[in-house]
């Protein structure tokens, strides 16, 4: 028979040296994201000033209070709005203030899960709730 000319084996990067490589190192230190299922589209996102680890974000009708370690909602705070706007935080983290679509703003206490106070004198709806510069009002 006929001689067969060698051919040269070329060697290439393994599966196991390319999951070691910086680049892949990097990438492999995410986690999956944590994925919530919620009633509508999240209009605001608001992180306790007084613990980082709490957030409020607010959905439709709803505040949910969630916890970044754990991420799972612990308190939802119900409107009696038809939409609930700008879930925002009080400087200490007790209270929370969610605007509507009546021109109200809600005041909730983060502890005991209850309604405060209802504000009114918008004529039309509250979409962003922010704190003047004195801190101690909405």
């Amino acid at each position: 028979m006929s001689a067969f000319k060698k051919l040269s084996v070329s060697s290439f990067e393994t599966y196991q040296s390319a999951k070691t490589s910086p680049q892949a190192l990097y990438w492999d230190s995410f986690e999956f994201p944590v994925t919530v299922k919620e009633n509508g589209a999240v209009t605001n996102i608001n992180f306790s000033p007084a613990d980082q680890r709490i957030f409020a974000a607010t959905s439709s009708a709803t505040v949910r209070l969630y916890n970044t370690v754990t991420s799972q909602a612990f308190r939802s705070l119900s409107n009696v709005h038809l939409h609930a706007y700008g879930g925002s935080f009080r400087r200490d983290g007790q209270l929370v203030a969610t605007g509507g679509d009546k021109g109200r703003v809600n005041i909730y206490r983060v502890e005991s899960n209850g309604l405060l106070r209802v504000l009114k004198g918008h004529r039309l709806a509250v979409r962003e709730i922010g704190r003047a510069s004195c801190r101690e009002r909405v």
